[in-house]
Formats: structure tokens, sequence, C-alpha cells
């Protein structure tokens, strides 16, 4: 049996989503997959994963703390920087927002690797992970300037009921089999947000995929309004954006954006991917870039409705978002294609022909 034979099998007899698709039988084959018969796979580039079909809306949480116990803090590693943390969130945020970070930081655990390794179940950034499961965040002594802010925004965003476990704009259900949505939003997100309360954070480590990661969250952030965005984040109320979102997008088109973006979180990076690999990434690049714009014209289109905006202001505000997309993505020695002039074209009067139908 040939190793395409192999692949085909392998890929009949378990119904794997995109995310799963990376490696059988040593090579790299990506893509939505629906089972058609024992006989048949079909690849679906448009097709939303089984694994983002729900999003869990969470319990009210019982807040725990009131106030930061700084003689627990002064005993871990790392103290004056959590400290610096704990001043720069309690100034920058108010105590309804910081209900999970309360929670979670009078009984962090810090475990600093002397080494260059964290564990690969845990998801990290320059030797960096916040462990959910013990509420532990893990450093590198070498790098931790570099990541312990990111990691104290994972904590300060965490919270879990008897459904799930939710972290910012992600979250995994507790039902068997778990899947973890909204990985890819919460990551950019995250860096965002640090970066912009700790001017001098600098993740020397930082990829081409979180680069791209952070300017969607920062698209979005122009959307929802940075104040909202901020403080669902830290609710963990991935239900919470897309309520947000359905002002001016359908649940599909909700679900299918974050689908893209954790598919290039989990798999932009990777220097083997294949053809079919790099095909899929670029339809996600541009379904992401078509969701941003029409999302944003829309919300203009609505002030001008209300006669916040003016037509002028309209068209020069939408030319500047787009001006701000990437133009170029590159990771390793692929360049990934970004829309035409005529897709942005097209997208723009799409989301004018909504408005005036709206007001009809």
């Amino acid at each position: 049996m040939d190793i395409t034979a192999i692949q085909n099998f392998i890929i009949q007899v378990n119904m794997l989503d995109n995310h799963n698709l990376l490696k059988v039988a040593g090579a790299v084959v990506v893509g939505y997959i629906t089972y058609k018969g024992i006989k048949s796979v079909s690849l679906h580039f448009d097709q939303v994963p089984k694994n983002i079909s729900k999003v869990i809306i969470p319990s009210e949480i019982e807040k725990k703390y009131d106030k930061v116990d700084y003689n627990v803090i002064s005993k871990l590693d790392f103290s004056d920087q959590i400290n610096i943390f704990i001043n720069v969130v309690t100034h920058d945020f108010n105590d309804e927002q910081l209900a999970n970070f309360y929670n979670n930081i009078n009984e962090v655990k810090i475990s600093n690797h002397t080494n260059d390794k964290i564990p690969s179940i845990l998801s990290c950034i320059a030797f960096g992970a916040y462990n959910r499961m013990n509420n532990t965040i893990i450093v590198n002594d070498k790098s931790f300037l570099n990541v312990i802010y990111h990691e104290l925004f994972h904590l300060a965003s965490y919270k879990e009921d008897e459904n799930g476990k939710y972290c910012g704009f992600s979250q995994i259900s507790k039902k068997v089999p778990s899947r973890a949505i909204g990985e890819g939003l919460n990551e950019g997100y995250t860096e965002l947000i640090t970066k912009r309360h700790f001017k001098d954070f600098n993740n020397e480590n930082e990829t081409e995929t979180y680069l791209y990661l952070k300017l969607i969250a920062k698209k979005l952030d122009e959307i929802v309004g940075q104040d909202k965005m901020e403080g669902l984040y830290l609710d963990a109320s991935l239900n919470g954006l897309i309520d947000e979102l359905k002002k001016y997008i359908s649940d599909k088109e909700i679900m299918q954006f974050i689908a893209d973006t954790d598919f290039i979180f989990k798999n932009m990076h990777l220097d083997k991917n294949s053809l079919i690999a790099k095909s899929m990434l670029d339809k996600c690049i541009n379904r992401i870039n078509r969701f941003l714009i029409i999302c944003y014209s829309k919300k203009l289109q609505v002030l001008v409705n209300n006669n916040v905006l003016t037509k002028a202001e309209l068209s020069y505000k939408i030319n500047e978002y787009i001006s701000t997309l990437a133009s170029i993505i590159k990771t390793g020695n692929y360049r990934y294609k970004l829309m035409s002039d005529d897709n942005i074209k097209n997208y723009i009067k799409e989301s004018y022909e909504y408005i005036e139908e709206k007001a009809l």
C-alpha cells in the first residue's frame, strides 16, 4: 500500500477536522473534512469545523477575594514583576473587571524552569505558559521579562464552571471529547492588551503568526470598541464578543471567523506546510479580511444613518482601516496572498447594500 492510500484510509476512518490534519503517515494534509461514506472523502474549504458549532455561556462566578494578599505574592519567584502587574491592572481596570484576577492571583503558583524547555502540552510563547489546570505560570528565568505579563493576563482572564473552562476569548468544553475554540483570538488579544498596558513589554520571540493575530485583535477593537473588548476579555466572555459582532454580521460568518483565526494559530508557523495547507491559509486570511472590512463598514454606516458621521468621514475611515490591514504575511520562505482591489471593492459594496436594505 503506497503512502497516498495510507493517508486516504486514515482520513476516512477518523473523520478528522482541520486542526487534526497536520500530519498523516508522515505527510501534511490540511483542510476542512466531511466524511461521505466509507469510500470517499471531500475537502471543504468553507465548512465550519465541528469544534466551534457551540459556544458555552459561562455561569456567574462567585468572587472569592476582593483584594490582593501581598504576603502570598512576596514569597513567589518574580514577585517584583508580579507586583508591577498588580499595580498596573488595579489602576487601569475597575474591580468588576478584575473579578477573575482577584480569584486567581492569591492562589497562583510560579514554576521557574532553568532550562529552555516548557512542557509541549501547554500553550506557550517565548518559553512561558499559563497552566489552567493548577493556576500555575511557567516561565524560564532567562526570558521571563518577555512573557510574564502576557501569562499574567491569561491568569487575570480565566474562570471555569461545571460546563467549561474559559480564558479570555478562548474556551474549552468539559464534555468528552473536549474541544478548544477561540485560541487564535485569545492569543492575539493577550499580546495586544499586554503591549498596550505595559509599554516596555518586548516579546523578542514574537512570531509572524502572533503579529498577525495581534493585528486582527486590534482591528476588532476598532469595531467593538477598546473598553468593551477589554471588559469582555477580562470576563472571559467569548459569547459576549459574538453578541457584539452579531450587530453587523451573521452567526455563521462569526463562527467561520473564529475557525479561521484558530486555524492560523495552529498552522501558519509550520515550516513544512503542504501546498494544500498553504492554500487553506490563503483562504483563511482572505475570509478574515473580508469579515473585518464588512463589520467595520457596517458599523460606520450605522453611525452615518444616526448622523454621528458624515459620508465623507465614512469613506476616509474605511480607506484608513483597509490600508492598515496586513499587506504581506510571510512565514519562513512563504508569502501568503491577500485580497485584490476587486475583492475589497466587492466587500465594501456588500456592506453598503446591507445598510440600504435595513433602511427600507
